[in-house]
C-alpha cells in the first residue's frame, strides 16, 4: 500500500515539474532571458529523491527544451526598415532627360528635326560635337563636291541615326550620373538628370558661332592652298577618265578663245570667254590650276588657247585647255606657273637675265618714286631676236648711257611684278 502511494506521488511531482517546465519555456520564449543552466538548476531543485527513471525522462525533456531557448537566443536579430526609399529606374530617369518629345524620340524611327536643321538640332539637344562633326561634313559637300543631292543625303542619314545616337548618349551620361551621385535621393537624381539632358537655346547660339569661325578658318586655309579644288578634282570621275585615256582631253573643243575676265568665290570660278569672232559667253571653271588660266587673258597677244568644255542644262564648265605659240602653232606644254609661262613664249619670268637686243628708241628722261626717295630715269626700247619689243627703265642720276638707236647691245636687267604688270630695269649695257 505504501509503495502505491509512493508511485503516485512520484507520478504527481512529474506532472507538477512537466508543467512548471513549459511554464519556464514559455518565458524563454518571450523575454529570452533564461539560460540553460538556470533550468537546470530548477529542474535539479525540483526533482530530489526522485528515481533514476523518472530523472532520465525529465532529463530528455529539458535538453530538447534548452535548444530551443538557445537557437532562439542565438538567431540573427531581423530588421525591417519602413523608412527605405524606392530608387527611381532608369527608364523614368531616361525620360527626365530627355524631357520634351521623349515619346518620339524613344519611338519613332526618323527625326524631321534633326533632317531640315541637322547641327542646330543637335546642338539644341546639347550634342555638341555631333553637331560640330555634322556642319564640317555639310561644308565639305558644298565646297568641295559642288553636290547638292549630296547635302541632302547626309540630312536624310541624319534623320535616321539622331535617335538611336541621342538613346545611347543619354543612357552612358545616366550610368555615368548613377555612379558619380551614389548618395542622392531619387528625387535629386532626377533634378540632376534634367539638368544635364533637355533642350539648350544657348548651345544653339554658342554652336552658330563656333560654325561661322570655322567657316572662315577652313575656307581660308582652303582657298590660301587650293585644296578646296585640288581635292576636288581628284574625286571627279572625269578626271580619272582621262586618265586612263592618257590624258586625251574630253568635253568640246573651242579654239583660238581668250579670257577676257574672271570672278571666283571659294574654289568656283566664272570666266567671260571670248571666241575668233568676238562674241563673249560665261564658264564655269572646273580645274586645277584655275588662278593661272585666269591670267592667260594677258598674253592672249602671243597665245593661242583652246578649252574644252561639257554642257549641262544651262551650264557649260570647262574641264580642260590647251596653249599654243602663235607665233609657230607649236603646244606649249609643262606649264607649271606664269613665270615658267613667260619663259617659255619669250617674255622673261620674275629675275634677272641677260640678253642681246637691238636698241629701236631712246625715251625722255622722267621722275619717279621708290620708298618714299625720288628718282630720274631714262626709258629704252629694244627689241629681242624674235621680235618682241621690250621697254625698260634705266635709272641713273646722270642718264648718260650713250647708247646708239639701232646698234645691239648685250642687256642685263632685272624683271619684277608690280601692281600693274611687270617692270624691266636696265642694270648694265654692253
Amino acid at each position: 500500500m505504501n509503495d502505491s502511494n509512493n508511485n503516485q506521488e512520484k507520478s504527481n511531482n512529474l506532472t507538477d515539474l512537466n508543467s512548471n517546465q513549459q511554464s519556464s519555456i514559455n518565458t524563454n520564449n518571450i523575454n529570452q532571458s533564461v539560460t540553460q543552466p538556470d533550468i537546470l538548476q530548477m529542474y535539479s531543485t525540483s526533482m530530489s529523491g526522485s528515481s533514476q527513471s523518472t530523472v532520465r525522462t525529465s532529463n530528455n525533456s529539458l535538453s530538447n527544451t534548452s535548444k530551443m531557448s538557445l537557437d532562439s537566443l542565438l538567431a540573427p536579430e531581423t530588421t525591417i526598415n519602413t523608412n527605405e526609399v524606392k530608387q527611381p529606374t532608369d527608364e523614368e530617369l531616361l525620360k527626365v532627360f530627355i524631357g520634351k518629345n521623349y515619346e518620339k524620340i524613344t519611338k519613332r524611327p526618323f527625326n524631321f528635326a534633326a533632317f531640315f536643321f541637322t547641327s542646330f538640332y543637335l546642338f539644341y539637344r546639347k550634342m555638341f560635337g555631333y553637331g560640330i562633326l555634322a556642319f564640317l561634313l555639310n561644308l565639305a559637300i558644298t565646297t568641295i563636291f559642288d553636290k547638292t543631292y549630296l547635302a541632302l543625303l547626309l540630312s536624310i542619314i541624319i534623320g535616321f541615326l539622331v535617335n538611336k545616337v541621342y538613346l545611347l548618349s543619354a543612357k552612358k551620361k545616366i550610368a555615368v550620373i548613377k555612379v558619380a551621385n551614389p548618395k542622392k535621393t531619387g528625387e535629386e537624381l532626377k533634378k540632376v538628370c534634367a539638368a544635364k539632358g533637355g533642350t539648350s537655346v544657348g548651345k544653339i547660339i554658342l554652336g552658330v558661332i563656333s560654325e561661322l569661325f570655322l567657316s572662315i578658318a577652313i575656307l581660308f586655309v582652303m582657298s590660301l592652298i587650293g585644296l578646296g579644288s585640288a581635292f576636288g578634282e581628284l574625286l571627279n570621275f572625269n578626271n580619272w577618265k582621262e586618265i586612263i585615256n592618257d590624258n586625251l582631253p574630253t568635253g568640246t573643243l573651242l579654239e583660238n578663245v581668250s579670257v577676257e575676265g574672271y570672278g571666283c568665290m571659294n574654289s568656283k570660278c566664272n570666266v567671260n570667254i571670248a571666241t575668233a569672232t568676238g562674241e563673249t559667253e560665261t564658264y564655269s571653271l572646273k580645274i586645277n590650276d584655275s588662278d593661272f588660266f585666269n591670267k592667260l587673258g594677258d598674253y592672249k597677244d602671243y597665245i593661242k588657247l583652246n578649252i574644252y568644255y561639257v554642257a549641262n542644262k544651262d551650264t557649260k564648265t570647262i574641264v580642260d585647255y590647251k596653249i599654243y605659240l602663235k607665233s609657230t602653232n607649236e603646244e606649249i606644254t609643262d606649264v607649271k606657273d606664269e613665270n615658267d609661262l613667260r619663259d617659255k613664249i619669250g617674255l622673261y619670268s620674275v629675275g634677272t637675265h641677260t640678253d642681246t637686243f637691238t636698241l629701236t628708241e631712246i625715251g625722255e628722261p622722267g621722275f619717279g618714286f621708290k620708298d618714299n626717295n625720288s628718282y630720274t630715269y631714262t626709258d629704252y626700247k629694244f627689241t629681242n631676236s624674235k621680235g618682241t619689243e621690250f621697254e625698260m627703265k634705266y635709272i641713273n642720276d646722270s642718264n648718260s648711257l650713250n647708247l646708239v638707236e639701232g646698234n645691239n647691245y648685250t642687256v642685263t636687267f632685272e624683271v619684277f611684278e608690280d601692281t600693274f604688270g611687270y617692270d624691266f630695269t636696265i642694270k648694265s649695257v654692253e
